[in-house]
């Protein structure tokens, strides 16, 4: 809570909502039925990502269990 009394208390704009919100470039889904999503495994679309990324991108999670 220190830093809270630092900043001046709760009204400050640093627990406010961001206004530049980032938008998507790409999005990836996941799903465990291969024709709702592009991959079949969270790891997968992680490993389909370039090593060094540029773009925001967000990958979507089907209800399911992952393994």
């Amino acid at each position: 809570m220190k830093w809270v009394r630092f900043v001046g208390g709760l009204k400050h704009s640093v627990f406010k909502t961001a206004k530049n919100k980032l938008f998507p470039s790409h999005t990836l889904h996941v799903s465990k039925k291969p024709s709702k999503g592009g991959f079949s495994s969270i790891q997968a679309a992680i490993d389909s990502l370039p090593f060094i990324n540029v773009v925001r991108v967000v990958i979507k999670v089907h209800a399911g269990v992952y393994t």
